[in-house]
C-alpha cells in the first residue's frame, strides 16, 4: 500500500494504477493478490468515469478468491460491486451480485450480510417482499 501511496499523493492516478498493477503481477498468493486488486479498484474509483474499470478490478478480486477457495473472500468482493452497482444506479445488476454473493458466502455471519446487501439491493429495486424475505433470513444467520 505504501508504495501506491507516493503517487497518490501527488495526484497521479495513472502512475498509481501502474504501480498497483505491478505489486498484483508480482504476488504468488491468490489472497494477496486480491487485496492488491481492491487497491488498485479504489484507485479507478478516483478517476473521472472510472466505475466499469472499478468492477472489472473487483471481478478480478472475486477470481483470486475463487482460486484460493476462500468462499468469504468471493461473496465480499461481490458484495462490494453489488454495493458500486447500486451507488451508481444499476439497480437490476446490483439485485443480481448481491444474490450471488449470498450463495457464495460459506460463513453464517458472511452470508447474514451479504443478505442485508440483498435486501437493500431489493428495496432499491422497489421489492419490499424481496428485501422482508432477504432481512429475515439475514437476522435467522446472525443468531
Amino acid at each position: 500500500r505504501a508504495v501506491v501511496n507516493c503517487p497518490l499523493a501527488k495526484g497521479e492516478l495513472d502512475d498509481a494504477l501502474g504501480v498497483a498493477d505491478q505489486v498484483v503481477g508480482k504476488l504468488d498468493d491468490k489472497k494477496k493478490k486480491a487485496g492488491a486488486m481492491y487497491i488498485l479498484a479504489s484507485i479507478q474509483l478516483s478517476k473521472d468515469d472510472g466505475v466499469s474499470e472499478a468492477v472489472a478490478a473487483l471481478g478480478k478480486v472475486r477470481s483470486f478468491y475463487k482460486d484460493a477457495g476462500d468462499g468469504d473472500g468471493e461473496a465480499e468482493a461481490l458484495m462490494a460491486v453489488a454495493e458500486l452497482q447500486l451507488a451508481y444506479g444499476d439497480v437490476e445488476a446490483a439485485v443480481g451480485s448481491a444474490k450471488e454473493a449470498s450463495s457464495t458466502a460459506a460463513d453464517a455471519g458472511m452470508k447474514a450480510k451479504t443478505l442485508l446487501t440483498v435486501a437493500s439491493a431489493s428495496m432499491a429495486q422497489g421489492d419490499a417482499d424481496g428485501a422482508m424475505k432477504a432481512a429475515t433470513e439475514a437476522q435467522a444467520k446472525a443468531k
